[in-house]
């Protein structure tokens, strides 16, 4: 009996309340997210997805300061649109 009593009290304080509520393994959702939100890229609640931003870095010459990849309001057309997200921001597709 002791010793299941000492077993209870070591489980609870490794648990601290939280080994039932959340199972090892289970995904964290973002606050108000649900389950089965697959709304990727929706801005509204029309129903329609919105494509997303081409945002990446793989340009050759990315955070250099200078915004390379000829899209709007870029300095240089060296790489690929879509690519000097650091220096560009992310672009719509085109």
């Amino acid at each position: 009996m002791m010793v299941a009593l000492r077993a209870l009290a070591v489980l609870w304080l490794l648990c601290a309340g939280g080994c039932l509520a959340d199972p090892p393994g289970r995904p964290e959702q973002p606050v108000g997210a649900s389950a089965n939100d697959d709304d990727v890229g929706d801005d509204d609640d029309s129903g329609i997805d919105s494509p997303s931003p081409l945002c990446t870095d793989t340009c050759e010459f990315v955070a250099d300061g200078n915004c390379d990849d000829g899209g709007p309001e870029s300095d240089f057309d060296v790489c690929d649109y879509g690519t000097d997200c650091s220096d560009c921001g992310p672009r719509p597709p085109q």
